[in-house]
């Protein structure tokens, strides 16, 4: 879930948490590093339910603290010849109605930071973004 009033965000089913800030060794310590390098960003191997909805997520460290983390929806588009611009629509559409479910009516902006749901047409995805002051 994501804390509205700390930006934490924890997982279902683990006792993991993100929050602002965090340092890489803080991460590094927790369930969801594999190994590997953080430059620009870190994948999570695994799909993470959060709030009852599956997620492929993504990290970004800058300064050694956690400033982004991007929440992309887990589902039936396995391959670039699923894709369509439509549903890559659908699939923004399913991230707004979840954000409205878990943090109420937008703008979500926070004394700790912002989320937003985007659809980015130059890399053809949608995303959930919480971005960290």
């Amino acid at each position: 879930m994501i804390d509205k009033v700390n930006g934490s965000i924890s997982f279902d089913h683990e006792n993991v948490v993100l929050k602002p800030n965090m340092s890489i060794d803080s991460f590094k310590k927790t369930s969801l590093y594999h190994g590997g390098n953080f430059e620009p960003n870190y994948p999570l191997k695994d799909i993470k339910s959060i709030g009852n909805k599956e997620f492929h997520i993504t990290v970004y460290f800058n300064n050694d603290k956690l400033k982004e983390v991007h929440l992309y929806e887990a589902n039936e588009k396995n391959s670039w010849g699923e894709w369509s611009e439509e549903s890559e629509l659908k699939t923004k559409k399913n991230h707004d109605d979840w954000l409205m479910s878990i943090l109420g009516s937008p703008p979500y902006e926070y004394p700790w930071g912002q989320v937003g749901s985007v659809f980015d047409r130059k890399a053809l995805i949608s995303s959930i973004m919480v971005i960290f002051n």
